[in-house]
């Protein structure tokens, strides 16, 4: 049985360094396994699924049930389709998963995982569709996969770069006019926010699809900008090496 307060953690691990003091790679973890209270969601289309923010293609909810996860509390994300050839995604997140690569480093990869599986639905068979998601500059990104599983499945990836990402389809326009088919990864990128993707879509009439989530993991491989005093101190160490070979000569 979990107890609250919530497992929600936020950890930051130096895990090398240069000689010089300046760090060569960190990684940064992302971890939730309780559910005290719902991710804050979005809908990201709703529409016909030929015009994906078209609108009045459905709606996305979110929900936390106390028990029956792996184990304990998980998320249920409900999506519900209004009728036939119609489209609904939905981006769960937590606020406090933000990383921004210009101001903390350049992501060079991340390795993910999260453990999922179907729950009610219109038809037995009805396929969850679901992934990774991202956001940034207010386009989003995921990783996808579809299956109808009804027990419990971890699903991982690792060394994920930022082309394993797809844009959302309401998002089309504006990642082709950004130039953003991808997310931007580099030392440039500005804040990008990690959290849960998840769809549904139907060729028939009004439909619905739960889909649970339970123990998020997100792991970044990133270079850390170094702090000023790093500079300033390999600096120096230049400078003085500059100073020693001109009194040689």
């Amino acid at each position: 049985m979990k107890f609250a307060p919530a497992r929600f953690f936020y950890v930051i691990v130096v895990t090398s360094f240069s000689l010089s003091g300046t760090a060569l790679g960190a990684i940064r973890i992302f971890s939730a396994s309780d559910f005290p209270t719902a991710w804050d969601t979005v809908e990201v289309s709703s529409g016909p699924s030929s015009n994906p923010d078209g609108g009045g293609g459905g709606s996305a909810s979110v929900s936390v049930a106390a028990s029956g996860g792996n184990p304990g509390s998980y998320l249920n994300i409900n999506l519900n389709v209004n009728g036939g050839y119609r489209i609904v995604t939905s981006f769960s997140f937590l606020p406090s998963f933000v990383h921004t690569p210009s101001t903390q480093g350049a992501i060079n990869s991340l390795d993910y995982s999260f453990d999922t599986r179907r729950g009610g639905s219109t038809s037995p068979g009805n396929a969850q569709a679901y992934g990774l998601g991202i956001e940034q500059n207010g386009i989003h990104y995921y990783t996808y996969y579809a299956d109808s599983i009804t027990s419990w499945q971890t699903i991982s990836e690792t060394l994920i770069e930022a082309d394993d990402f797809f844009v959302d389809g309401a998002n089309t326009d504006e990642a082709a006019i950004a130039g953003a088919a991808t997310p931007d990864f580099s030392a440039s990128g500005s804040a990008i926010t990690f959290g849960y993707w998840r769809g549904n879509s139907t060729t028939v009439g009004s439909a619905y699809a739960e889909g649970y989530m339970d123990n998020y993991n997100v792991t970044l491989d990133y270079a850390p900008v170094p702090e000023p005093s790093q500079v300033a101190w390999a600096l120096g160490i230049v400078s003085l090496c500059v100073v020693m070979i001109r009194r040689r000569h």
